[in-house]
């Protein structure tokens, strides 16, 4: 069956190589045609359609060798050996019965997948690479990564690399020739006038290949499946999948609220995310979300995960002892990147961020530098509704409390907290509470050295860096002062200068285009990751605690 599956996926491959050569055949013949009988010279809307359809037709042939040349490769840094996560590589690979790859690539998603460099169309398989994410390793347990590694390896034994390497370069090369004809006919209108049936041709044969290649591709997925129950058990695989599938989402989540906000990076993403993870509330958060589980279009190459989940749950259970390692413990850890952030500080930076945007209602209230005492007779008064949120308040304080090194911010993986001592904890809830309970907080302030009088400071930021340290001092006035008067002298030169050519509008006509994009990645990946949102706690309040 994987033979008749292999020469179903060659001949679609080689049809639409066919299809590109035939309508090259068909231009060549119709310029010949034309050029003999002589008509360009009396029908200009002759001429007008050699013009569009050779441009269609360089673009299929552009979007055909470039297809040709397909050769994708997982990014991130190479595993060397030895290492605990090759020998589990080899161990796997002999109990699958195929051979381990040539290399094993430790990348920065939230996945695993598996690479084969092929030749003739597919036909004949080269080096593998294996490429598995660090963000995945701080979610799994060291038998769920064996499940995961049986899946790739089970990719392997039964061919599927080769077949998963047709498909994809077939569908590619579908969705790449749509892209050059939307892309030639976005050029000029002319083209566009000819582009629509070579367009709708070429869709039509996508069409007919996802349909005949798609419940293959989803087979594959649910042999390797039982491949990977076979080197471990049916129940620590499907664990490994929901596990996966968890894992990515909250790596989604962890790109989305922190590292992508943030204006410097850390020096070991992996290890805040893992920090992430093992935090117990949001640890609670995201094994009580209910994982979407929507049902695959007919495109989709992978099974939903209730299907999968199904598939192993009928197969033979075998008592296997889990092993509950950490899977970042099979491999070495990154190098820490240079001119980075220690991810310790950079995690208090993104709380110290977060509380700064809480604060800003405040700030913007009672002006750019707010006072403790301005802050604590808003409170006295009762007025606080009417200005500020809870929230917006305990942020001023507390980013006072935490820049007089009495107070910390909490990592803010579900909700800021602010850790503050005993006394102050206390009397600053019952001051948000009640206008009366002030004094006390006051009281608490002046104890600590806190001097409620004092403007709220602004974060230190760091000293410039000179470009010549061992220099004396030098006040750098004179300087600006000359570069400013230099600036005026030149803008009164241009202005009293008229220009000797008029300056003459451009307009650049726009055609509205529909273009394809592509939708597989680089290379097929194991888990589909759905997109939804982890119920945590609202992070518009501050909780204080001790």
């Amino acid at each position: 069956m994987a033979v008749v599956r292999g020469l179903i996926a060659v001949a679609l491959l080689v049809g639409f190589y066919l299809l590109v050569i035939v309508l090259v055949l068909v231009y060549a013949a119709l310029v010949v045609g034309v050029l003999i009988t002589g008509q360009v010279a009396f029908q200009p809307t002759v001429l007008l359609a050699m013009i569009g359809l050779g441009v269609v037709v360089l673009a299929l042939v552009r979007s055909l060798v470039r297809v040709s040349d397909l050769a994708p490769e997982p990014d991130g840094e190479e595993l060397a050996r030895p290492a605990p996560l090759w020998e589990l590589v080899d161990e796997l690979a002999g109990l699958v019965g195929t051979r381990a790859p040539d290399a094993i690539r430790l990348t920065m998603d939230a996945n695993a997948a598996v690479v084969e460099e092929i030749r003739l169309l597919g036909l004949v398989g080269g080096a593998r690479t294996l490429a598995v994410g660090r963000p995945l390793l701080a979610g799994l347990t060291a038998g769920e990564l064996r499940a995961v590694i049986a899946h790739e390896l089970g990719h392997y034994a039964r061919g599927h690399t080769r077949l998963a390497a047709l498909t994809y370069r077939g569908s590619v090369a579908l969705a790449r020739a749509r892209l050059a004809i939307a892309e030639a006919a976005g050029a000029d209108r002319i083209t566009r006038m000819y582009a629509g049936l070579p367009f709708r041709l070429f869709s039509a044969y996508a069409w007919v290949y996802d349909r005949m290649t798609v419940g293959p591709r989803r087979r594959q997925e649910l042999a390797a499946d039982a491949a990977a129950a076979r080197a471990t058990d049916p129940g620590t695989t499907a664990g490994a999948l929901r596990s996966a599938v968890r894992t990515g989402v909250a790596w989604a989540d962890f790109e989305a609220r922190f590292l992508a906000p943030a204006s410097t990076r850390p020096d070991d993403p992996v290890a805040a995310f893992a920090a992430m993870l093992a935090d117990p509330d949001y640890r609670d958060a995201l094994a009580a979300a209910e994982l979407p589980d929507p049902e695959p279009t007919w495109r989709d190459s992978h099974p939903s995960l209730r299907a999968r989940v199904a598939a192993l749950a009928r197969l033979p259970a075998r008592a296997v002892e889990p092993d509950r390692r950490p899977a970042a413990d099979l491999v070495p850890p990154p190098v820490a990147r240079t001119r980075a952030q220690p991810w310790r500080d950079w995690v208090d930076a993104a709380s110290a961020r977060i509380a700064d945007e809480l604060a800003a209602p405040l700030v913007t209230a009672l002006g750019p530098e707010p006072t403790l005492a301005a802050v604590l007779d808003l409170l006295e008064s009762g007025g606080r509704d009417r200005i500020a949120t809870r929230a917006a308040v305990t942020a001023v304080i507390g980013r006072a409390l935490v820049d007089a090194g009495v107070a910390a911010w909490s990592a803010p993986w579900t909700r800021l907290r602010l850790i503050a001592p005993d006394p102050i904890a206390d009397r600053l809830d019952a001051a948000l509470e009640d206008p009366s309970a002030v004094r006390g907080l006051r009281a608490a302030l002046s104890i600590v050295d806190i001097d409620a009088v004092l403007a709220v400071p602004e974060r230190e930021k760091p000293p410039r860096r000179s470009l010549f340290p061992d220099a004396p001092e030098a006040s750098i006035m004179p300087v600006v002062w000359f570069v400013a008067v230099v600036a005026v002298v030149a803008v009164l030169v241009s202005l009293s200068q008229e220009d000797d050519e008029p300056v003459v509008p451009v307009h650049r006509p726009v055609f509205p285009t529909t273009y394809y994009v592509p939708p597989l990645p680089p290379y097929q990946p194991t888990y589909r990751v759905p997109t939804f949102d982890i119920p945590l706690p609202s992070l518009g309040d501050i909780v204080v605690t001790r």
